[in-house]
């Protein structure tokens, strides 16, 4: 979501992630997103491209800013909610096909409305005799209680499936997908399961499944008591009538259960917990899928890995199954074995700190009057170029060996209504004040931002300004009516690797 002038929305990661979850609970057959990477809006001959209200339009935008606080920011930033969205997209791509033909049904009690907080929130969508339960436990700006007791009955045209065999908790905040009569490949057959699947991966005559815990709810999977012998590597099984059952599972990246079938091949389960889940990856090295476990951002190229990340202790992985072997600047890649998993750590990179320094040219004047939109609805309208002339100015200026190769970012830390940046006079990005950082991309705009003449424009936030701000945004105003403050300036780096599949 984007930020208008008056209405200064922040996200949380989770809005993502449970808006994306709720709507294929709700029948969606395939995510949309708006906007998935932001941007920057290109300079207009006769205007500037943003919606404003003096366009006729219902909000005024910043001009330049399009960053959408999207999963992938303007810059190329990777934020939290493309690793939480990566879970559901790598569900997507292994049982999307079997999904879309699933309709959805609600249950029997529903909630009363958005003030409902007691309800379990939840859907079904089967084709008859397997599918996926959709559970959301999360309300943007809303503290949801845990819900206790919770067992799902579903009515499939052969009975009643009644899951889990003892009830559990839905803890507070989460969102989840949990299946049942999943087909595990081979004719296995998962009866269900308090574990959200992941995708699979096939090595020989080796059938991988990866899950991911629910976090807060003990991971158990049901069995077929006619299906083939499961051995369990973590956990016990209880032998009952109707299932056999795995249950008191420690997640990790070492198999969990295994069954082995009249052919000779295995249908393998690994359960990772939800840390790792979140730096789970799946793509297409020297020609085959194949899994990966960093947390470091991952690019594939054909035979070619590239990790980037803002921390150099992060440029390490795990893969499987794994290739003949990894290089890295012409040296072969030592090996760990991390479960299924091998893992390869390149030699460390230094960390590196570049200098910034920031003067201040001018202090704000006044804070300026708000007016009130009359167009479309009486909302508050943005600041005029003119109204820059009485912002709070500093120059920035960023230290000599900045090495632009690494795409470094320059991230400001303010307070104030709204901020602006300029090189050399030109609008390079601005920002209507939310409580985030305002970033800049160095390498954008080289070379002339490490020598030009780089400024940060602020005007004062009112405490009386007609805007909608998150609580936890709205700065201490104190005994003051405006506050205005450049909190700091620094260069995030992002360090990055290749490595060589051999």
């Amino acid at each position: 979501m984007m930020n208008s002038y008056h209405r200064r929305i922040l996200v949380n990661p989770k809005d993502a992630e449970s808006t994306t979850l709720i709507k294929l609970g709700s029948g969606s057959s395939l995510p949309g997103y708006y906007m998935y990477h932001g941007g920057v809006n290109p300079e207009g001959k006769l205007t500037t491209l943003m919606e404003s209200q003096a366009t006729g339009n219902w909000n005024d935008m910043p001009v330049k800013n399009y960053d959408f606080q999207a999963p992938l920011g303007q810059y190329g930033q990777i934020r939290q909610q493309y690793h939480l969205l990566r879970c559901l997209h790598l569900f997507l791509h292994e049982w999307g096909s079997a999904l879309a033909g699933m309709p959805a049904t609600m249950p029997d009690q529903r909630p009363h409305g958005k003030n409902d907080f007691d309800t379990l929130r939840w859907s079904v969508r089967s084709d008859g005799k397997s599918g996926f339960v959709f559970v959301n436990n999360y309300q943007r700006l809303q503290d949801m209680p845990p819900k206790k007791d919770v067992q799902f009955v579903i009515n499939l045209p052969s009975g009643p499936l009644v899951f889990p065999q003892n009830p559990v908790t839905i803890p507070s905040d989460a969102c989840l997908i949990w299946p049942f009569n999943l087909d595990l490949g081979q004719g296995v057959r998962l009866v269900w399961a308090t574990v959200q699947p992941l995708t699979a991966i096939d090595d020989g005559n080796v059938r991988t499944v990866f899950f991911s815990e629910t976090e807060g709810v003990p991971a158990q999977f049901a069995f077929e008591t006619n299906g083939p012998a499961v051995e369990a590597f973590t956990g016990h099984i209880t032998h009952g009538e109707n299932v056999n059952l795995l249950r008191d599972i420690k997640p990790g990246t070492k198999v969990t259960a295994r069954m082995r079938l009249a052919d000779g091949s295995f249908v393998q389960i690994v359960v990772l917990d939800q840390k790792s889940s979140l730096a789970f990856w799946k793509g297409n090295l020297q020609g085959r899928d194949r899994v990966f476990l960093t947390k470091a951002s991952l690019v594939l190229d054909g035979d070619s890995l590239r990790l980037t990340s803002t921390a150099p202790a992060d440029l390490n992985m795990a893969i499987y199954p794994a290739s003949a072997s990894l290089a890295c600047n012409g040296s072969d890649l030592a090996r760990k074995t991390d479960g299924v998993f091998q893992r390869f750590t390149p030699a460390a990179q230094r960390a590196v700190k570049f200098k910034v320094t920031d003067t201040s040219l001018q202090t704000a004047g006044p804070p300026r009057e708000i007016p009130i939109g009359k167009i479309q609805q009486p909302v508050a309208t943005a600041p005029l170029d003119s109204d820059f002339e009485k912002a709070a100015v500093w120059r920035v200026k960023i230290a000599e060996g900045v090495n632009l190769g690494t795409d470094p970012i320059l991230r400001l830390h303010y307070v104030g209504d709204v901020a602006r940046v300029t090189l050399n006079g030109k609008l390079l990005t601005d920002d209507f004040y939310n409580g985030n950082a305002l970033d800049v991309g160095l390498r954008r705009y080289a070379p002339d931002i490490l020598t030009g003449d780089l400024r940060v424009e602020i005007l004062p936030l009112r405490k009386d300004a007609p805007i909608y701000l998150a609580r936890e945004a709205r700065p201490d105003f104190g005994c003051q009516q405006s506050v205005i403050s450049l909190n700091g300036i620094e260069i995030i780096p992002r360090y990055q690797i290749q490595i060589e599949a051999r």
